[in-house]
């Protein structure tokens, strides 16, 4: 991929940025398949090249990633215990990153591992993986897929499994709005329906977890510092974060919350799996609090199972006297919005572009990277002077877009 292509990605999808940071974890706490896997990333190809930091910053900023290394680490291992402990056979990582399972588990045979992640995040991930282990295993126990998780007909497609299933989202839930936060929700829930087995998750809890971890990392006597520290990690996840309902609401009221989109749910205490970790001792009293979350559906019924095929999408553009229309069939998601962003610069090569208007009627979803690439485009067209339109919205697309405010450009 090029830079060009590379920049409009990250763009898209700013998370990538994040995808091998539980990875970088497990490897620093010696995990041997993650520093094999480690020594064989290209990092260009999820980053992009850091701007340039003072160096009062990046030291603290490497005091910090140190500190959440050991979260990612512990988060980890946590996860895989339970796994373990529940006796499980089909493990579902849903924004699983770059990580050493694909590895560890093509080693078990009464495993099949799904990770399920963004297409550059699984290209990278398939590559390395394939760096390491017999290409045989690929496909038929460690089944990697790009598929947005509010997408349920792709996601019911890639996780072809058979037996109840273990769900994991490690740090996921925040990256997503409200609306998509509560459509992968829905998404799990109908997944454990079919499947039987259990999400385990520690997203609710992450942002107070971490925020104890600071407290410990920079007590009172480095107030400053831990300040400098949290205006810099609150600049750099403007627009990648969110405080939707999963991870602001607390205890009673989450589980009201859960309880009502279907689910049951149990606190875990941690501590007891990961005592005999060497985590760092300025920051290892954060841990005893360490909290996860165990759900089930309250609906379980296997005659539901059905064949689905993947969510098509299709981009089809026009020009007639510098007109250009460009119509979206499908879902606009974390997934398909590079398409349409590459159909858009081609398009933007011909000799004369005077307006650009989106025929929006075979869309029935879009997603914050959906809208991120709509803003691009209207962006681009409109720097050169030229005007940037939507028609025929589908209500729920519309909805999507006006609480967002990029109804105000339409």
């Amino acid at each position: 991929m090029n830079n060009i292509e590379n920049v409009i990605t990250m763009q898209l999808n700013p998370t990538q940025a994040m995808a091998h940071s539980g990875l970088i974890g497990c490897a620093a706490n010696g995990d041997e398949d993650a520093i094999a896997m480690l020594k064989t990333i290209k990092e260009k190809s999820i980053v992009t090249s850091p701007s340039p930091t003072p160096q009062k910053e990046v030291d603290l900023l490497r005091k910090v990633s140190a500190a959440y290394c050991s979260v990612a680490w512990a988060r980890h291992y946590v996860t895989d215990t339970l796994f373990n402990a529940l006796r499980m056979s089909n493990f579902v990582d849903l924004g699983c990153g770059i990580n050493q399972r694909s590895i560890r588990y093509s080693r078990t045979k009464d495993v099949h591992y799904f990770g399920i992640d963004l297409p550059r995040v699984i290209d990278a991930m398939r590559q390395t993986t394939l760096s390491i282990i017999a290409g045989a295993y690929l496909d038929y126990r460690i089944h990697l897929c790009a598929t947005d998780v509010t997408d349920y007909d792709s996601l019911r497609f890639a996780i072809n499994a058979r037996g109840p299933i273990f769900i994991t989202t490690e740090g996921l839930m925040m990256y997503l709005t409200e609306k998509e936060m509560i459509t992968a929700v829905e998404n799990i829930n109908r997944l454990l329906s079919e499947f039987g087995g259990v999400w385990v998750t520690d997203d609710m809890y992450a942002k107070e977890f971490n925020d104890s971890v600071m407290r410990e990392l920079f007590p009172v006597a480095e107030k400053d510092a831990g300040t400098a520290v949290n205006n810099l990690m609150t600049n750099t996840s403007k627009g990648i974060v969110f405080d939707n309902s999963f991870v602001t609401l607390k205890d009673d009221e989450h589980d009201r919350f859960m309880a009502d989109l279907g689910f049951n749910s149990r606190n875990i205490n941690v501590w007891k799996y990961i005592t005999n970790l060497k985590i760092p001792p300025e920051i290892r009293s954060a841990f005893k609090n360490m909290r996860f979350k165990l759900f089930t559906s309250e609906i379980y019924d296997s005659r539901t199972k059905s064949t689905v095929t993947k969510s098509r999408f299709d981009v089809d553009s026009t020009n007639e006297a510098g007109e250009v229309t460009i119509k979206i069939s499908g879902r606009l998601d974390t997934v398909t919005a590079p398409k349409l962003i590459k159909i858009f610069e081609e398009r933007m090569k011909d000799p004369v572009i005077n307006s650009i208007n989106v025929d929006m009627s075979s869309c029935p979803y879009i997603s914050s990277a959906g809208i991120r690439a709509l803003l691009m485009m209207y962006k681009r067209i409109t720097k050169q002077g030229g005007t940037f339109s939507m028609k025929d919205l589908r209500p729920e697309v519309y909805e999507i877009i006006d609480v967002t405010g990029f109804s105000d450009f339409m």
